[in-house]
């Protein structure tokens, strides 16, 4: 079709939405290498030998989630670079277009989807710097969203695989930390769900540590407030209690409440 479009039929001018369509192609069969060599040469000009159709917020969230979801090694890596490319090149466009008068209307909306692919593929990584990468780009957009990039500002699936990286490393501390991020995202006014407070929870539990146990009653006790006053949708169920159970065994100690007393 493009050699077609060069000897001049411009029916079949190539446009953004073919090659989004080819990128998304090459995503879903696993082929995140081939999707992003169609981005670079979108990005290049003709005369670097680059296509004539410049890529769009889509096509970098499509390349993001292809490395994102991918299994080839070391696409968890690729994911986070191409999320930074990404942000690079929002930020540059945005600017591009505040001195060309074109905005508010042509406003670029970064999506969220790719952020939380990126998040939930550090969540399942188990890899030992996993936290400090995930809290890195939940902050990145924070500060993405106050710029004026305001669908990415985090929402209750971010944070949860924030959270999720914290619950699946054991570390020194790691899950007072997690429960640091579990009040930040309070702060931030995202409503945690039973999936935040049991990530922070299998934390004190994975990591027991000198009071871990009673850190976690009192965290499955706080909840119980919080629902109680109406401030979050669920309350705890027999699985939290469980955890806290389970925390106090590990450390050898008395429990300290009754399932009649939390659920």
């Amino acid at each position: 079709m493009k050699d077609k479009y060069e000897k001049g039929d411009w029916r079949l001018r190539p446009t953004v939405v073919m090659y989004n369509s080819i990128i998304n192609a090459y995503g879903r069969s696993g082929s995140a290498e081939r999707a992003t060599a169609i981005l670079d040469r979108m990005e290049k000009s003709v005369e670097e030998g680059g296509e004539e159709v410049e890529p769009d917020a889509l096509s970098w969230s499509l390349v993001v989630s292809a490395w994102a979801y991918s299994t080839d090694p070391g696409a968890l890596e690729r994911s986070e670079e191409m999320l930074l490319r990404m942000e690079r090149w929002a930020v540059a466009k945005t600017r591009k277009l505040e001195k060309e008068g074109a905005l508010p209307h042509h406003q670029i909306c970064l999506d969220i989807d790719s952020y939380n692919a990126v998040l939930f593929s550090l969540s399942r990584s188990q890899k030992q710097d996993a936290p400090r990468r995930a809290l890195a780009i939940l902050r990145r957009m924070l500060d993405l969203a106050n710029a004026g990039f305001k669908d990415v500002r985090p929402n209750a699936k971010s944070w949860n695989s924030v959270l999720n990286t914290f619950a699946r490393t054991r570390e020194a501390g790691i899950a007072a930390s997690a429960e640091a991020v579990l009040m930040f995202m309070i702060r931030e006014g995202v409503k945690p769900d039973l999936f935040s407070w049991a990530a922070v929870l299998n934390a004190y539990q994975r990591n027991s540590e000198p009071g871990s146990a009673a850190r976690a009653d009192s965290i499955v006790r706080q909840m119980q407030r919080l629902y109680l006053a109406g401030d979050i949708e669920q309350g705890p169920d027999v699985v939290r209690c469980q955890l806290i159970i389970l925390s106090f065994l590990a450390q050898s100690l008395p429990l300290s409440c009754t399932f009649e007393e939390l659920c």
